[in-house]
């Protein structure tokens, strides 16, 4: 299951996506490895479960919002997040 997102406010800062659908903190690398994990359980490559928000990870993050009609940022959101935990909680 992925980290609640809305558990406390992120602070505003360059490791914050702020895409509309809320803001999610990236320094969080507990939180970003769950979405590493989550993609590659959903079928997309995003590379090492490290915890970082490198390239491969934003481009697993892009083609999986292409893919499920999502806005195509390559960012980690909310909407994103929510998506990703349900698709793996069905797919238990």
């Amino acid at each position: 299951m992925l980290p609640d997102a809305t558990a406390s406010p992120a602070p505003r800062s360059l490791s914050v996506a702020q895409a509309g659908s809320g803001d999610v903190d990236l320094s969080n690398r507990r939180l970003v490895a769950s979405v590493q994990k989550a993609l590659r359980a959903v079928g997309f490559d995003p590379a090492p479960v490290d915890g970082l928000v490198g390239p491969r990870a934003q481009s697993a993050v892009r083609t999986y919002q292409e893919v499920r009609g999502l806005p195509q940022d390559g960012v980690i959101t909310k909407i994103l997040l929510a998506s990703l935990a349900k698709e793996v909680t069905e797919s238990r």
